[in-house]
């Protein structure tokens, strides 16, 4: 049998008979359900009918869509017979004019709140960037020689001037250093020795050598011992790089490590 296809909307507009009945037929409550027999040499029986579930009758539901469309169709006339009355009748191509213009409103706040939605969304890239940049101010600027001596590294210029600082620095962190590698915590004054790996800047990895040992010397003493050695005229291993003043040089220690 050949399926005839309708239209919902031509059918609640239609009121002809015909074409209700053609769009009902393939209903359960309306059409025929065709079955097909038994062979006559089968045995078995016919299967139980499944319990259909209540559903509301298409008969019903075309009349409240039309019934709901009628209700539409006088309010949408009445609407329109309202706006008529208040404008004269000479006044046609003014009302095109001001219905075009209402459209184009309403057309520009919406895609004005478009344009608001992706300003927002730049607006929190760039804070986000700015976080960035902010959080690592090496990717936004080079690295310039004032800050070099932070890193224990001499530009070719005042050289003397960064050695104060890189030292003034040092003698800034001397206690809470000894605090951190635990230089107070032995009081019976035993050796100890540390050794371990430091990351800089996240660019450079230094080792770095934490000793202890208790001698016979005073305060005095050890510190001339100390500075002979640093100043080369006690050991072969040390080299003097340029000379500033009696109480500043910059050598360079060599010392090799078995492993």
């Amino acid at each position: 049998m050949e399926a005839i296809e309708l239209d919902i909307l031509d059918v609640v507009l239609d009121s002809s008979v015909p074409h209700l009945s053609a769009f009902l037929a393939d209903t359960t409550d309306f059409g025929v359900v065709a079955s097909s027999p038994l062979s006559s040499g089968s045995d078995e029986q016919p299967a139980p009918r499944r319990k259909r579930r209540h559903v509301d009758r298409p008969k019903a539901e075309l009349l409240y869509l039309r019934t709901k469309h009628d209700e539409l169709a006088a309010q949408l006339q009445v609407l329109q017979d309202e706006s008529a009355s208040m404008l004269p009748s000479n006044t046609s191509p003014w009302r095109s004019r001001a219905q075009d213009q209402a459209h184009l409103t309403q057309r520009c706040l919406q895609e004005n709140a478009c344009l608001k939605s992706h300003v927002a969304d730049q607006l929190k890239v760039i804070e986000a960037l700015e976080k960035v940049l902010h959080k690592r101010p090496k990717v936004s600027s080079f690295q310039t020689a004032t800050n070099l001596w932070r890193q224990c590294i001499l530009a070719a210029t005042e050289r003397e001037a960064s050695l104060e600082q890189l030292l003034k620095h040092q003698y800034e962190r001397l206690d809470s250093e000894w605090i951190r590698l635990g230089m107070y915590d032995n009081k019976n004054g035993a050796p100890l020795h540390k050794m371990f790996v430091q990351t800089i800047d996240e660019r450079y990895v230094t080792l770095n050598y934490a000793g202890r040992m208790t001698r016979a010397l005073d305060f005095r003493g050890m510190s001339d011992v100390f500075w002979d050695f640093k100043t080369g005229k006690r050991g072969a291993s040390q080299q003097i790089l340029q000379f500033f003043h009696p109480r500043l040089i910059y050598s360079r220690y060599g010392s090799e490590t078995v492993i």
